[in-house]
């Protein structure tokens, strides 16, 4: 029972129909903060490293890439809510190893332009697709057109599955060492049933009664430590 929490035939066939939708090599991991911390380390980032974000963004966005031991350097956004592509080449230095393009709102960012800005330089692309599942750029699917794509299926994602994401390896020089480190990754313990517990307890109790005492239940739940795990990683 257990190990069918761990590792089930359900993750073979996800993997399949992403690798299929996006026609590249995708791999399940357990969310799309994970998807992304493992797409900045493939890049082997060393102290000094600079990654750019656009200033519009989410803080786990910015937590991966320091977790990864980069720096990260900001430029601002364009009316698409993503990076201002006027602003880009400033923000460009020697020591800019990648930048995460961030879909905002499943708005698809100027992808051809920042790719412009950057063909003189050795500069991965990361598609942050965390909005979206079906958005396109000129008929072209996003999270096929960067070196590689992060996708979350978190509770409040286009897709949701309560918890989860995936990462799209569009470029093949990549896919060897990403295998290499999902093979060394110990499995998610038991406690996997809590994650899915405060799942079905947040959308048919908390949310439904957060006026009317859902959040008491809620903090006490989480002061007795028995959501408190979940709560913390998400």
């Amino acid at each position: 029972f257990w190990f069918r929490w761990k590792k089930g035939s359900y993750v073979d066939k996800v993997e399949s129909a992403l690798t299929s939708r996006y026609g590249a090599k995708t791999v399940a991991v357990d969310s799309g903060r994970s998807a992304l911390l493992l797409a900045l380390q493939t890049l082997s980032l060393k102290k000094g490293d600079e990654v750019i974000l656009q200033a519009f963004t989410c803080a786990v966005v910015v937590n991966a890439v320091r977790a990864a031991g980069a720096a990260v350097v900001y430029v601002d956004v364009d009316k698409r809510y993503s990076i201002d592509v006027s602003a880009l080449e400033s923000a460009i230095s020697d020591r800019t190893r990648a930048i995460v393009v961030q879909h905002t709102f499943g708005i698809p960012a100027d992808i051809p332009g920042i790719k412009d800005c950057v063909k003189k330089h050795d500069i991965a692309i990361i598609e942050d697709c965390a909005h979206t599942y079906s958005s396109t750029l000129e008929g072209t699917l996003l999270g096929t057109l960067g070196d590689l794509a992060v996708l979350s299926f978190g509770s409040d994602k286009a897709i949701s599955c309560g918890r989860g994401g995936a990462l799209v390896i569009n470029n093949s020089m990549y896919q060897k060492d990403i295998f290499t480190r999902l093979s060394e990754l110990p499995y998610l313990p038991t406690g996997i049933v809590s994650l899915h517990l405060f799942t079905i307890l947040m959308f048919w109790c908390f949310k439904p009664m957060y006026s009317f005492g859902g959040r008491y239940i809620l903090g006490a739940l989480r002061k007795l430590q028995v959501l408190h795990k979940f709560i913390e990683q998400s």
